[in-house]
């Protein structure tokens, strides 16, 4: 099943070295998943000034691997 991964550049609440394990752990089972990171942005900017990017993301990639 393909994953997305949207990380806050400055996360603190959880470890953005774990998620790009799993990512890199995918790939190499050629399992489709991408990481995408908002520069400048904590946990809950994703919610406020990381909002049109990360919805941008997770919208060209539900158009990619859903339709």
């Amino acid at each position: 099943m393909p994953a997305l991964f949207v990380l806050a550049e400055n996360e603190e609440l959880s470890n953005n070295a774990n998620v790009a394990a799993v990512h890199k752990t995918l790939d190499e089972h050629h399992v489709p998943s991408s990481i995408h990171v908002i520069k400048g942005i904590t946990h809950y900017g994703v919610y406020n000034e990381g909002f049109d990017e990360a919805t941008r993301v997770e919208l060209e990639w539900f158009e990619k691997h859903l339709k």
